[in-house]
């Protein structure tokens, strides 16, 4: 069949080396009556069997394939080391089912061995541990664990956690104190379905395992339990804001009485197991005043470090706090006839605070407390007279009882016991006084309560009239801020309308691969198409045996066809390879862009204040300016006073030489001409003068 189907090939591509022969296929029966001849078929359901076989393998990898490439898999290397090595013990098997089944065929076909054979090899699967239904279990199981962990990685890359195993780095930082760690405990376990494959794939044929038992997945008592660790250790992430506590999450063996995950936290460089305090049953109630509440709380366990009694007024927020050193806990300084809310908690390691339910307690109002010593003090008066009508009564009846010969005797005891009574009445009248007393103190008191809640809320009606004029000031500084924000979100339009120019190229890309996709998915339907023409090529050969030459030279040319199809799904892969590099530097270049962006805002900003400096130093400079001008303004009128002054001082002595001059003329008419054309010159002169 090889030589059958290279010959086409080896005439060349132009047909240099053709020669006029015919070649055909002749069978070898009709040659030599000894040589191997088809005549035995197979059972459909034998072949349907083994290509369940297959699929199951071939499905095995491609799940093996995606479990790889999720983030579970790169996070920890346990787990993808336990897939990796489920996916190289199936590919082993399925090369040694393979040759098996590549040398039972022909000679089933040839009538070498029997049928019972394939059904050997497929009772031999079914009862080894690669059978359908414990790779199926184990990929699912798999799946689902993927899936879990998955969603509290999410949860804990959130919150600021860094997923690492080595936590060494961190114990020698100077900087680090404290290392909190959410360990998983529950990918490290042994595996009995990967033992069991390795120790099959060494001596196939001494092991004939049946079923596997299979590791259970998780429960919800365990799910629970990885649940309430992730909420504690949110509550530690959020509570501590220390830059000296790290937060990790790492991945550990599991022990015997180890759950499914647990909270460590390193203490010297030993990991101790964090135990957060049990939650604090409620305060007792023991006493109420005006002014104080007494409560009793319940002791503390073992993790506990400190127990705090938390109050507040029911209306309000915020808790106020008050260390415990004693079971017995008294509120001071409380206001009379409000409700407050008070809860106990306990602090544990890292301050980590678990509280109790809440109860609500009212304090008793002044009212109640006078109602109440009024009603005591009308008892004791009361109680009063009825001793002394019991006492008058008791008397009389002794007075009748009495005979004469006893009564010098009864007047003596008389006597005594009016003492007696005058002595109970005298402590009784002191007790009463008391009280009254007692009454008095309390109305003063009540009266100087109600002048310090008058003080008070004059207090708070000015703190509030404060409140108001701070308030119109904010409104005032934020209106302003608004105004800012406007002009910086004009400015970072510019830079949004850059992002969605890369977003509609990422657009692109991704729709490219999407195309990319459905080609493959088109070649995958293709596949499966091939397989159906290979399964009526192999029907084809059971019904009739003179056709199996064609059928031989049509699988030929369909493997060819399988394996130019896979170097173009391996092509198609490196393309995609080099989509998913090109989407990689894309995204790098956004991240770039964003942090120019971020530059160019502080550029901007550091211009608006220089900005403003300038404008500033230039109204600064307008202003000395304009002094300027007004200073210069006044020298000019100055220096024109001073010239007009000049000018009028030279015209006076002018006419004062003038005059002399006519006076000198007259006396001398002969010098008159010369003198004048000199003074003509002069005047000449002094308008030039002028004239500048």
């Amino acid at each position: 069949m090889k030589v059958y189907a290279d010959l086409p090939e080896l005439l060349g591509q132009n047909g240099e080396h053709a020669v006029p022969i015919k070649v055909w296929l002749y069978p070898l029966v009709k040659l030599n009556s000894s040589a191997a001849k088809l005549h035995r078929n197979i059972a459909s359901e034998l072949i349907r069997a083994v290509e369940s076989v297959i699929e199951a393998l071939n499905i095995t990898d491609m799940k093996c394939d995606d479990l790889l490439e999720d983030t579970v898999a790169k996070t920890f290397s346990t787990f993808h080391d336990r897939v990796q090595d489920f996916q190289k013990f199936c590919s082993e098997y399925k090369q040694d089912f393979m040759k098996k089944l590549g040398s039972l065929l022909p000679e089933i076909r040839g009538g070498q061995s029997d049928i019972s054979a394939m059904n050997e090899l497929i009772e031999a699967h079914e009862k080894s541990p690669f059978n359908t239904k414990g790779l199926e279990q184990w990929i699912t199981k798999k799946e689902k664990e993927s899936m879990q962990v998955k969603a509290l990685l999410k949860q804990l890359h959130e919150l600021g956690a860094e997923v690492t195993d080595d936590v060494d780095k961190y114990l020698l930082d100077l900087d680090v104190e404290i290392v909190v760690a959410f360990a998983f405990t529950c990918l490290q376990y042994t595996d009995l379905l990967l033992g069991n494959q390795e120790i099959y794939l060494k001596n196939p044929s001494e092991n004939t395992v049946g079923h596997v038992p299979q590791d259970k997945s998780w429960t919800s008592n365990e799910l629970m339990c990885m649940k309430n660790n992730l909420k504690v250790f949110k509550e530690l992430i959020t509570s501590n804001k220390s830059q000296n506590t790290k937060f990790i999450v790492q991945n550990l063996p599991q022990t015997s009485n180890d759950d499914c995950s647990c909270i460590l936290m390193y203490e010297c460089s030993e990991a101790v197991r964090f135990v957060p305090p049990s939650k604090p049953k409620c305060p007792n109630l023991e006493s109420v005043t005006d002014s104080s509440i007494t409560v009793e709380l319940s002791p503390p366990c073992a993790a506990t470090l400190e127990r705090k009694l938390l109050y507040k007024m029911k209306q309000e927020t915020n808790w106020n706090e008050q260390p415990v050193n004693q079971d017995m806990v008294t509120l001071m300084d409380l206001k009379e006839g409000t409700d407050y809310e008070i809860k106990c908690g306990a602090l544990g390691k890292l301050d980590y605070l678990v509280e109790s339910d809440a109860i609500t307690v009212k304090t008793k109002s002044l009212r109640d407390l006078v109602s109440t010593k009024g009603e005591s003090t009308r008892k004791v008066t009361v109680d009063m007279g009825i001793t002394k009508d019991n006492s008058q009564g008791h008397h009389d009846q002794r007075l009748q009882a009495v005979g004469p010969g006893t009564v010098e005797r009864t007047t003596e005891k008389a006597k005594e016991s009016d003492n007696v009574r005058h002595k109970r009445d005298q402590q009784q009248q002191s007790k009463s006084e008391q009280l009254q007393e007692e009454e008095q103190t309390l109305v003063e008191k009540m009266k100087k309560r109600v002048k310090k809640k008058q003080s008070e809320m004059k207090m708070e009606e000015e703190q509030v009239t404060e409140l108001k004029r701070y308030f119109k000031m904010y409104k005032e500084i934020i209106s302003a801020k608004d105004a800012e924000i406007a002009r910086i979100n004009e400015k970072l339009k510019n830079g949004d309308e850059v992002i969605q120019h890369k977003d509609t190229l990422l657009k692109d890309v991704y729709e490219l691969l999407s195309e990319k996709e459905t080609q493959l998915k088109k070649k995958e339907t293709d596949l499966t198409e091939n397989a159906q023409t290979m399964q009526m090529m192999s029907a084809a050969l059971e019904k009739n045996e003179t056709e199996l030459e064609q059928a031989q030279t049509e699988l030929n040319k369909t493997t060819k066809y399988l394996k130019d199809t896979e170097q173009h799904i391996e092509e198609k892969n490196t393309q995609l390879e080099n989509m998913d590099k090109l989407l990689s530097e894309k995204e790098t270049q956004l991240k770039n862009t964003d942090k120019e962006l971020e530059t160019s805002n502080n550029k901007l900003e550091t211009l608006g204040q220089e900005l403003q400096d300038k404008k500033r130093q230039l109204q600064e400079m307008m202003i000395v300016l304009e002094q300027q001008k007004t200073e210069l303004i006044e020298k000019n009128k100055l220096l024109e006073e001073k010239e007009r002054l000049e000018r009028e001082t030279q015209l006076m002595e002018r006419d004062k030489q003038l005059q002399e001059e006519d006076k000198l003329l007259t006396e001398n008419p002969q010098t008159l001409e010369h003198e004048g054309a000199q003074i003509k010159q002069g005047e000449g002169e002094d308008e030039d003068d002028a004239l500048t």
